[in-house]
Formats: C-alpha cells, structure tokens, sequence
C-alpha cells in the first residue's frame, strides 16, 4: 500500500521498523509502521473520486486536516452548512476560506458550546467578503446540536468525527458520507433547527 501511494521515503521508513520490529525496541517500530500506515491511508483517501470521499485523518497532521475538509467544502456547487455545537473562529480561518468563491456558507453552533472567537470573526468575514463569499451563522437553543456535519447543496452530508476547533489535533479523525436514508433524514433536521436558530447578529 506504501509504496502504491508513492511516497519513496515513507517506503523506506516502514521496511526498515519492519525489520526491527522484533528488536528490543518493538514498542517504538510498531508506532512508526502505524503513523506511516496511517498517512499512507490519508493520502489515498485525499486522491479519491468524489464518490468515495471519506477520510482517515491521523492525530496531529493539521495539512490532512485541512486538505480533507477541504475537499468536501470544494464539492459544493451553490452552499454548504457547517453543523457543529463547538464553533469558532478556526471554522472561518482555517476551513471555510478555502472554499470556492460565490458559494454560500451557513454555520449553526449551539449556544451551550459555541467558543467565544467566532461571532467577532463571522463579523469580520461578512465586512470583508460581503456577497463574493456569502456567510449566514445561527446558533440553536443550548444542548440542541450534537452531530458534527457538513451539508453539501442539500443533498450530500459527511460526518465529522470531532468538531473543527481541534480536528485531528490530538486524536485520529475522520470524514465519512451518509447514505441516501441518513441523508435525506439529517437534510430535513438540519433545515428545521436552522429555520428555529437565532441569527447571530441577535
């Protein structure tokens, strides 16, 4: 698989603790054959077509972190909705700008668990951008939201396994698509929360 993925030193690097992993050290070379693995299944996943997107993301690599979400964000034609009780300004900074221009972007937190930075932020971003990147923020009622997903044009939704503020930073992550059922289900839940949320400027 290593090698497939085309990585010559990571190629390298796990035939070697291969080797050694019988050695007195065998702890250590079984941590490093799973980090390469795990890249290795990032990097896959990143050079997939759209109708297999999902990915692994390993703990602390914040490049497969961004390139992952970005991805998805990238899929989406006219709009996507963010959908994640724990908001913050890294949703905007680190993910959401990345996205092509002209497509709109909604964000519905919680109001429990929504972070401090983010409604500054959301301000900033609609002084900037105004209708070139279109942004619309809710926030729910407390303790409503409990999913991390994001909505692709109505139509398509991943599952976030952890929020944005720390995706990926300290444990392994991952993006995964719902089927039509769970699609159509989370489409109309999410578009009913949104019409009940409080607009952010309230």
């Amino acid at each position: 698989m290593t090698e497939a993925a085309g990585d010559l030193v990571d190629v390298i690097a796990i035939k070697s603790a291969i080797q050694q992993v019988e050695g007195a050290r065998r702890s250590v070379h079984m941590a490093t054959i799973m980090m390469l693995l795990h890249r290795t299944l990032a990097r896959i996943e990143l050079n997939l077509p759209p109708s297999f997107q999902g990915s692994f993301i390993p703990a602390a690599s914040p490049f497969e972190a961004i390139a992952s979400v970005s991805k998805v964000l990238k899929s989406a034609d006219t709009e996507f909705m963010i959908v994640d009780p724990y908001m913050d300004a890294n949703t905007l900074t680190e993910y959401c700008v990345l996205a092509e221009e002209g497509v709109s972007i909604r964000l519905l937190a919680d109001k429990e668990y929504v972070r401090p930075g983010f409604k500054p932020t959301a301000h900033s971003w609609r002084a900037q951008y105004g209708s070139s990147r279109p942004l619309l923020a809710r926030i729910t009622p407390r303790r409503m939201l409990h999913d991390r997903d994001i909505i692709v044009d109505r139509k398509i939704v991943f599952s976030l396994s952890q929020s944005l503020n720390a995706f990926a930073a300290r444990a392994h992550a991952s993006i995964s698509k719902y089927d039509p059922e769970i699609t159509a289900l989370k489409v109309s839940a999410y578009e009913a929360a949104w019409e009940q949320a409080e607009q952010l400027d309230q």
